[in-house]
């Protein structure tokens, strides 16, 4: 079989496609293979039978006895603790993700391309249970919180707590960036597997890199989810009661294109380098930010949400919060409720740090 490469697309983690139904021997040579390291030629002088590839994990089918035995003995432990923690050992179907179409993230002097190499259950946005979604909430969440996400399953994104969720009325997806690891690659898929509810993009996992996570939410809600009215943001640590936001919101003509959302006004940026949420003169001249939204929940029309697309263009990407970046800085042309739609969110939204 052809030997494969990793391909590095600015992510965290290496990125190689093998396609399903491969044996585990074939596998478990493969991820050997994967995550080797190249060899020096010169090293190898001594034999033309040494192996052109020695790593972390050495597999070599060569006739170099020493090396093929200690190989095979670490392939086989490695293939146990693969079975033993029930890890899926297929990798992803190219046919599955739209062979993992390219997308752009743009902003005025500065651009980014990432991929989604795993999407949830597609066919949930395409109203097959009776009607279209009203709302896909997307939950920002990270590889290795993986208790956090069971227990938002079990709790406010039930089928069995929330009636709008059990009907598909409510859609609720976790987005997160590219695990650190194979080993959180591997858990990913597994529990891909079970709840297939995960939107995995190759972006790299950072707090800076936040808005072009949220950049995402909005494109997978406006390209794979189009039918949804409305996209909602939510942070894992928050706690969402669905039903009660349906039945308070009152739902206008023109609902497409606002955001609902608590309104921070006049808030001054922070000065001082050792602050997290630092900004320099440079980044922000201004003594005070436009107006934006808190950023532990907010929902956005979609019309809104193409909007901030469009508007992202002509504004530089910020190293701060997301929500300022992404619902401040094009305020111009989005009508914001300050009230009295944000104290329903300020009800329904109970945040549990």
């Amino acid at each position: 079989m052809k030997h494969l490469r990793a391909t590095y697309l600015k992510s965290a983690f290496p990125v190689t496609y093998i396609d399903v139904g491969l044996t585990l021997k074939t596998h478990c040579h493969l991820l050997a293979r994967f995550l080797a390291i190249p060899y020096s030629s010169q090293a190898t002088s001594r034999s033309s039978l040494a192996p052109t590839y020695v790593g972390p994990l050495v597999v070599m089918l060569h006739k170099l006895s020493l090396i093929k035995k200690f190989g095979s003995l670490l392939v086989f432990i490695y293939c146990l603790l693969l079975l033993e923690f029930s890890v899926p050992i297929t990798f992803f179907k190219r046919s599955t993700l739209n062979d993992f179409v390219i997308h752009d993230i743009s902003f005025v002097n500065y651009s980014l391309h990432y991929k989604y190499i795993m999407m949830p259950e597609l066919s949930l946005c395409d109203g097959s249970r009776g009607h279209n979604p009203l709302v896909v909430a997307t939950v920002l969440s990270t590889a290795n919180r993986t208790d956090t996400r069971r227990a938002i399953r079990e709790s406010w994104a039930s089928s069995r707590e929330s009636h709008s969720v059990k009907t598909g009325k409510i859609l609720v997806f976790f987005m997160i960036s590219a695990p650190a690891s194979m080993h959180d690659l591997y858990m990913l898929q597994k529990e891909q597997k079970k709840h297939r509810d995960l939107i995995v993009t190759d972006l790299v996992e950072s707090y800076e890199n936040l808005v072009f996570k949220v950049y995402a939410s909005i494109v997978f809600h406006q390209q794979y989810c189009p039918k949804a009215q409305f996209l909602m943001k939510v942070d894992d640590d928050v706690g969402v009661h669905l039903d009660r936001m349906v039945k308070l919101w009152k739902i206008d003509e023109r609902a497409n294109k606002s955001m609902y959302c608590q309104v921070w006004p006049r808030s001054r940026p922070k000065r001082d380098p050792s602050n997290k949420w630092f900004m320099s003169d440079d980044e922000w001249p201004d003594q005070y930010y436009p107006h934006y939204c808190n950023g532990p929940m907010y929902v956005m029309g979609k019309i809104a949400g193409q909007n901030i697309l469009d508007q992202a263009q002509i504004f530089p990407p910020l190293a701060i919060e997301a929500h300022l970046v992404i619902t401040g800085q094009g305020e111009h042309w989005t009508r914001r409720h300050n009230a009295p739609v944000s104290p329903q969110i300020k009800q329904l939204s109970l945040a549990v740090h």
